[in-house]
């Protein structure tokens, strides 16, 4: 199989960009893949996979020609901020993994190891441990078949004291996380990390509601370009007029078209000087968002005005996120 060369050469691209995180899971299930500075990087690619490790963690990505992506574009909480990435879908027909219910040991090509799926029973993602743990492996074996988050069980309890291998795989990509996991009250550590919530799992929901999804798609992968005003810290930084002009390639070529007029509609209004009052109305949610993210990056990328502030008046008056 000859790989869409623009797809894959956007997700090479990006791998290859150690300001670039990436992640696989759910709400309530995620592991995430991030380069941290001082850590070397290797990366590598054959004719269908790319693949990246450092010490910490490891992603590896095979391409399938069903793959589409969906840049988005969010409001952040921070006044005139907003969020970025890329989910890299496929049909949910393709998608559907193990999805197994209740602990289960799996085949390991490492004979030292054993690999257990937690039976998260996500449907388009399995979430395992690998362990060479002798008491966490005899722990789990006599627990298969029963549920990761059973209280009298302590099973969760037993994945933080060991900190084994975490693994995130759909049919698309694959994340290992072998960094320590931090105590609960530590904050999330630089660096591939994974996270779970038992209360964020039952909302059963694979992405924001405000993504337009292709019907019959799902998530098998996302990543995230660095933001052209934050840092990896989530400090504001200098704007990255170089960052966001390549984002705003992707966006221009993937984003679904109602939302590309929109972003057209208000470029078009700044350079002739029309004022909101001018201009046909956002008419969907997604729509306004798109508008008003437009509005936050049109002021960082030229600066304030008599016009934006009319924009900003009407769809980004102070207070509202």
């Amino acid at each position: 199989m000859i790989p869409s060369q623009p797809l894959f050469d956007i997700l090479e691209q990006y791998l290859n960009d150690r300001s670039t995180s990436w992640s696989i899971g759910t709400f309530g299930a995620m592991a995430e893949f991030f380069h941290v500075s001082t850590e070397p990087l290797k990366t590598s690619k054959t004719n269908m996979v790319l693949a990246a490790q450092t010490s910490l963690g490891a992603i590896q990505i095979t391409y399938t020609k069903s793959m589409q992506l969906v840049p988005f574009e969010g409001l952040s909480k921070l006044e005139g901020v907003w969020t970025q990435g890329v989910l890299v879908c496929i049909p949910t027909t393709e998608a559907r993994m193990a999805n197994r219910s209740g602990i289960s040991e799996c085949k390991s090509v490492d004979k030292s190891s054993v690999i257990f799926d937690l039976g998260l029973c996500l449907g388009h993602v399995d979430v395992c441990i690998k362990t060479d743990r002798k008491e966490l492996i005899a722990l789990f074996r006599a627990y298969i078949g029963k549920s990761l988050f059973d209280p009298e069980l302590n099973l969760i309890g037993a994945i933080k004291d060991a900190s084994p291998i975490r693994i995130f795989k759909s049919k698309s990509a694959c994340i290992s996380v072998y960094s320590h996991i931090p105590a609960t009250d530590g904050g999330t550590p630089l660096g591939p990390n994974t996270h779970l919530s038992t209360k964020l799992l039952k909302h059963n929901q694979n992405q924001a509601a405000t993504i337009p999804m292709p019907a019959d798609y799902v998530p098998a992968f996302a990543f995230y370009p660095a933001n052209p005003i934050r840092d990896e810290t989530g400090s504001i930084r200098p704007f990255d007029t170089k960052g966001f002009d390549r984002f705003q390639d992707i966006l221009s070529t993937f984003q679904p078209k109602p939302l590309a007029r929109i972003k057209q509609m208000f470029r078009q209004a700044m350079n002739k000087g029309v004022g909101p009052d001018e201009c046909t109305l956002p008419s969907t949610k997604a729509e306004r968002t798109t508008l008003r993210v437009a509005i936050r990056q049109h002021y960082h990328s030229h600066g304030p005005s008599v016009l934006l502030s009319k924009w900003k008046a009407t769809y980004e008056p102070t207070g509202r996120q």
